[in-house]
């Protein structure tokens, strides 16, 4: 009869679920978990909890992941008595090759080399500063002679069993836990944790690290020590949002990634000024890599009727391949995230999406209860577009929206950072599907998912008020807009611009970027609500000089691509006409903020 395995994989939070005949997911420090309802609702429904039978659940904030490793040792039945017995974390798996071996060897455990070559003992000290290892290495072969030649052996090593990941035959690990857990336990005994730092708190799980490496070590020479390889894995979870507010909070979506993320929470303090008193809002942010601290101070900006939260957006990226999302000029992935929105809303009725740089300077619940006249999306035409349809470039805009994008009504394109979405339309339709069919049909978009929502939907959609999605930066880059745009578009833009609802700063030059542009001062005014306003404007100051001191290489890489542009053909010499246009909307900007600061 084969031998039989069962490996627990670790889990805090909510994240790509690993659950199959070998792995067991096991929710660590459950019954001390302080999660959101919704994520401990996930959790719930999708593994057990170390907080049945035996157990030291309610030590898990200073346990970590070994909490789970004492469970398996005290429940073990509840696994079905499996031959051997494995330990790993959702974001750090066994290799499958390594798994298929695992009968052949008594333990199985990833090792890694040091930073630096420093010693496993040195490594302790710089990242903990205690005397805490020392003391555990001493209860330890205190309490068992035979280990001090192992202690000593793996200390001074200049690579190590990490992670607390492992692969145990039963009776070995039985071993393992009676002689690891007599010390973790005497070790939190002795810990002062109101003095420890934040970090220190697990000590027990950082000692039970170490513990693991000399008991592997002691192992070698006795029996089939395999060290072996792990696989990284970075995905997050698919959670179920649903609505906050059962349907009568006005659900918006925002997509951020680090770059923008210091920029987001004058959009959301915006969205927060000029709301009406008694209107529940929902704010979602799809999480394109923000870090902790950026992700605190947007969500300070929320209260008990003004919703805001992350979405992990890897979990929907799953099976799409990275390299379709092609980029230009200062667009970044984040732009894309749009196309996976009937997916991530699936129980939502309608969405208002935003880009994150724009301000509302009207109450935006008016917006998102307008009528769609049946229509799955609802967007304001593009005044830029229409501006370029009648330029210099007019001949070479209207070949690409006709033979690029297929498309038939040139004025209908659409600006896509105001969108009031029907979500279960958009799901009827496959917009996700669709979407991405297009985008590897087209390529390089010149306005990246923009074009290919256009492309898509050619008109079919209802238009909104221009006052809705003011896209600032015409005037800017323009100073004859009179004979660029139709009497009709000329007077309806200027008009939307004296009382804007919804000012969008599009484009290449943003207010944090330019602080004397047009229209700069109503972004400011929000940023002031902020507590991060006096970030922003060292952030801002920062970002000036950089910009300053680079302008040099900026010239340089222009005519660069100028070249390129004029020697090459096909897609190259279109991907080096988008830089060459970047770098000369940039050189600009830089033109005139030298000319200002002189």
């Amino acid at each position: 009869m084969p031998a039989t395995l069962k490996v627990l994989v670790c889990y805090h939070k909510p994240a790509k679920l690993f659950k199959d005949d070998v792995y067991e997911p096991i929710h660590c420090g459950r019954a001390c978990c302080t999660l959101p309802a919704e994520e401990m609702k996930w959790m719930l429904e999708n593994m057990r909890g170390d907080d049945t039978g035996e157990n030291i659940s309610a030590l898990g904030l200073h346990f970590a992941e070994t909490s789970a490793i004492y469970w398996a040792w005290k429940n073990y039945e509840q696994l079905g008595n499996p031959d051997f017995i494995g330990v790993c974390h959702y974001r750090r798996l066994f290799a499958p090759e390594d798994l298929a071996t695992f009968a052949d060897y008594d333990i199985m455990a990833p090792i890694r080399k040091n930073w630096r070559a420093r010693s496993i003992r040195e490594i302790f000290l710089k990242h903990h500063g205690t005397t805490d290892l020392d003391e555990a290495v001493s209860m330890l072969t205190e309490q068992n002679p035979s280990c001090r030649e192992s202690v000593e052996t793996y200390l001074r090593l200049k690579e190590g069993y990490y992670y607390n990941m492992f692969i145990m035959r039963r009776e070995i690990f039985y071993e393992y836990c009676e002689k690891v857990f007599s010390v973790l336990f005497r070790i939190h005994e002795k810990m002062d944790y109101a003095r420890a730092t934040y970090y220190n708190r697990r000590m027990p799980a950082f000692i039970a690290e170490r513990l693991t490496g000399i008991f592997i070590t002691g192992k070698e020479r006795q029996g089939k020590v395999k060290k072996c390889s792990h696989r990284r894995v970075e995905k997050g979870a698919r959670m179920d949002v649903v609505p906050k507010f059962g349907g009568r909070g006005v659900a918006i979506c925002l997509s951020v990634d680090d770059n923008y993320a210091p920029y987001l929470p004058v959009t959301i303090a915006s969205i927060k000024a000029n709301r009406t008193p008694g209107d529940l809002y929902e704010i979602y942010i799809l999480d394109g890599g923000v870090t902790d601290v950026g992700k605190k101070r947007i969500l300070s900006l929320g209260d008990d009727a003004f919703y805001v939260g992350f979405i992990d957006i890897d979990a929907y990226l799953e099976n799409v391949d990275p390299s379709v999302f092609k980029l230009n000029a200062h667009f970044s992935v984040a732009t894309y995230y749009r196309f996976f929105i009937p997916d991530i809303f699936r129980n939502f009725d309608r969405l208002l999406y935003l880009d994150c740089d724009l301000i509302a300077h009207h109450n935006i619940a008016e917006l998102y209860r307008a009528d769609m006249r049946g229509y799955a999306l609802a967007a304001v035409p593009s005044i830029g577009l229409h501006q370029a349809l009648r330029g210099a470039s007019d001949q070479r805009m209207r070949s690409y929206l006709t033979q690029k994008l297929n498309i038939r009504n040139l004025d209908s394109y659409f600006q896509a950072g105001v969108l009031l979405l029907d979500i279960q339309k958009l799901r009827e339709m496959d917009f996700t599907g669709k979407c991405l069919k297009r985008l590897q049909e087209i390529g390089t978009p010149l306005y990246v998912d923009q074009c290919v929502m256009n492309s898509v939907f050619d008109g079919e959609y209802c238009p909104l008020e221009m006052k809705w999605n003011v896209s600032w930066h015409l005037p800017y880059y323009s100073k004859s807009l009179e004979k660029e745009l139709s009497a009709e578009k000329y007077a309806e833009y200027f008009e939307a611009r004296k009382d804007p609802w919804i000012v969008h700063y599009s484009g290449a030059i943003k207010p944090w970027k330019d602080t004397e542009v047009e229209l700069a001062d109503l972004w400011w005014r929000y940023a002031r609500g902020t507590d991060h306003y006096e970030g922003l404007v060292l952030l801002t100051v920062r970002k000036m000089v950089q910009d300053i001191s680079v302008f040099p290489s900026c010239r340089i890489k222009y005519h660069w691509y100028k070249l390129l542009s004029n020697i090459t053909f096909g897609d190259k010499r279109s991907h080096y006409n988008q830089l060459r246009r970047a770098y000369k909307e940039r050189i600009k900007t830089l033109k005139d903020i030298l000319s200002r600061s002189r």
